[in-house]
């Protein structure tokens, strides 16, 4: 009995030492798996993503994405424009966007992220050591109004062979007209053989109509004749 009653002991012994490790080490790994999320966090200098300009004026329109695949873009209120850049150290970057030959964001910069649990902010210094500051920015999904009026033969892509120009018409009231680099967005109604254009120019909207007539795979709009993509 009493051999018994010491092995009992012996077990029950292993099996303390045995929680009591496996508590430590389960301490230790959610130690490891906090600090490690926490320098990931704290010292992520990526500058991927959406970038809105941190001022209180119309400059706060411009928003500035980086893609992983190494282009960029600048958008302006209705304008975008489509560049490419190159991160050449872990705080330098090169940055060519231009439009019709003319500079728009070209040259090195020096950047910074800063990062903290909620949020996370860019600083740019061209090489004039101009320091241009963005917060991180996240496009909202609004879905498309119902009430809006559109006309599906319009929906899809038209080609303007003469400009060389697409204008795509989306489902959700939105015209995307493109050429060479840059993107124009529009919002759009359609009804009744007539398009009116919405475009936002700085703190303010102008809207502009014009007539349309669609015949097979042509598209007359206002005075420009387009082909379906």
């Amino acid at each position: 009995m009493e051999r018994m009653e010491n092995l009992k002991k012996t077990i029950k012994g292993k099996m303390l030492q045995k929680g009591i490790i496996f508590f430590i080490i389960s301490g230790l790994l959610l130690i490891l798996l906090f600090t490690g999320v926490a320098f990931a966090v704290f010292t992520d200098n990526s500058v991927v993503g959406s970038w809105q300009i941190d001022a209180d004026n119309e400059e706060s329109d411009k928003i500035l994405t980086f893609n992983g695949d190494n282009t960029v873009s600048l958008e302006i209120n209705s304008l975008k424009l489509d560049g490419t850049y190159e991160v050449k150290s872990a705080n330098a970057m090169q940055i060519d966007i231009e439009v019709n030959s003319q500079s728009v964001m070209q040259g090195d910069y020096t950047y910074n992220v800063n990062s903290s649990l909620n949020k996370k902010t860019l600083e740019l210094k061209d090489q004039g050591q101009k320091l241009t500051k963005y917060k991180q920015y996240k496009k909202e999904m609004k879905k498309p109004d119902p009430n809006i009026k559109l006309d599906e033969k319009l929906f899809g892509t038209w080609v303007d062979e003469e400009r060389n120009s697409e204008y795509e018409f989306k489902d959700a009231g939105i015209l995307n007209i493109k050429n060479s680099n840059l993107t124009i967005s529009l919002k759009y109604t359609a009804n009744n053989g007539k398009v009116s254009f919405l475009q936002n120019i700085g703190a303010r909207a102008e809207e502009n109509d014009l007539n349309y007539s669609i015949y097979g795979d042509k598209l007359v709009l206002g005075e420009v004749t387009l082909r379906k993509k």
